[in-house]
């Protein structure tokens, strides 16, 4: 199915071309050294640290809100001591910490200078008329961080967090998550560069990977959290990884739970299987469209997929300049900004509201998945 073309306040429709890929290689990535580990609720402390002794672990760090432990363990051991620890009986699960990546490049086209054929398809200009979007909801960029310096997006920015390198400056070092910002919130109406399909909603960077835009599975999952923690209404994610993870699970649930939706990129490897996070059960799964309403060749497709949308934009790039950007990573902030405009319509609407108008409302372009 395609985007938005009404609900009770709201016009759309959506569709996309993909040029900016999501690179998952057939082997998983994980972090070296690595375990995430959650015991069965009620476990003590001293049974706990029995457990991470017998397997030679050492607790890096807690993610409380979901009850789960980064462990340290031997190198190149990773998937061995996953399985150890879940044949203790106080263990819920253990996984390695994968790693879900970004694209690695982000192309200039010159044919999309001048102009946002993207909007047009989806019809944003009927939406404008009813809503612009509120400056009380926020949306969670989950992603390389972003450039809050580019004159066509730092009014926007609210403080966020680096779950990477562990600090408070979320600064973009890669590219790709300015210019996923750029189509949810690029400043709007000011004579400036681009539109952003909101044009008050606040922007929360959050950054979870390298400069190459690699991020470990525990640190997609501290920023999912730290988004609904800290009043992120919607958390748009345009990273994917090939393996399923009950922690990326627990984090979209928690999110979920406490009204934050999490919008999230299907992967771009032409696969039936929809990668993580967008494959979570209460996660919206982002595919992408052509021009011409068509599934692109490199979007990932299946059961899980919740909706698609356009993967060509004209965005903001980092250093204050602004480029062609396209992919499911391009589609999933497509979805990430309507559903925003959605929660600034009525903010009591659930993330399961929010969902449901998306979803039920959408142009159907024919079988779903």
């Amino acid at each position: 199915m395609t985007f938005l073309r009404k609900n009770i306040a709201i016009a759309m429709a959506l569709v996309v071309l993909c040029v900016h890929q999501l690179a998952v290689s057939a082997t998983p990535k994980l972090v070296t050294g690595e375990v995430l580990v959650k015991f069965k609720d009620g476990t003590p402390a001293s049974t706990k640290a029995a457990v991470h002794r017998q397997n030679n672990g050492r607790v890096l760090e807690s993610i409380k809100s979901i009850g789960v432990e980064r462990v340290a363990v031997a190198r190149g051991m990773e998937t061995v001591q996953a399985k150890k620890y879940k044949e203790n009986k106080n263990v819920l699960y253990a996984e390695p910490n994968y790693i879900a990546s970004i694209a690695d490049t982000i192309p200039n086209d010159p044919l999309f200078l001048s102009n946002q054929s993207d909007f047009t398809r989806i019809g944003v200009q009927g939406a404008w008329d009813i809503s612009t979007g509120s400056s009380s909801v926020i949306v969670a960029v989950i992603d390389t961080g972003v450039d809050y310096a580019h004159p066509d997006l730092g009014t926007r920015v609210v403080q966020g967090r680096d779950f990477y390198n562990g600090d408070s400056d979320p600064a973009d070092d890669n590219g790709h998550g300015t210019a996923v910002a750029g189509i949810i919130g690029a400043c709007t109406n000011n004579m400036l560069g681009i539109a952003g399909l909101t044009w008050n909603t606040k922007i929360m960077p959050i950054k979870v990977t390298s400069s190459t835009g690699s991020a470990p599975y525990s640190a997609i999952a501290n920023g999912i959290i730290y988004a609904a923690d800290n009043g992120a209404r919607v958390a748009s994610i345009s990273i994917a990884g090939g393996m399923y993870s009950s922690t990326l699970e627990n984090a979209v649930n928690y999110a979920y739970q406490r009204g934050c939706l999490v919008v999230a990129a299907a992967g771009n490897s032409s696969s039936s299987s929809v990668y993580y996070p967008a494959g979570c059960t209460n996660a919206v799964a982002v595919g992408a469209t052509d021009g011409n309403d068509q599934l692109y060749s490199y979007s990932n497709y299946g059961s899980a997929l919740d909706i698609v949308a356009p993967g060509y934009a004209y965005t903001t790039a980092r250093g204050g300049g602004y480029c062609s950007f396209g992919g499911t990573s391009c589609a999933t902030p497509h979805v990430s900004g309507v559903a925003a405009l959605i929660a600034s319509l009525n903010l009591q609407y659930s993330a399961a509201d929010i969902a449901n108008i998306l979803t039920r409302n959408a142009d159907d372009l024919g079988y779903g998945g």
